[in-house]
């Protein structure tokens, strides 16, 4: 399993491209979840 960077681009096995931005933690369940931003379409604007 690959070490998550803060701020890298990655691209899913479906082919578009994410920027993992922070993790966080469930209050309730403690599951830690990665925080990430979609870079296409126009909500990557």
């Amino acid at each position: 399993m690959r070490k998550l960077e803060i701020g890298a681009i990655y691209k899913h096995f479906k082919g578009n491209l994410y920027k993992a931005e922070d993790i966080a933690t469930h209050s309730e369940t403690g599951k830690t979840y990665v925080v990430y931003r979609q870079m296409y379409g126009e909500e990557s604007l």
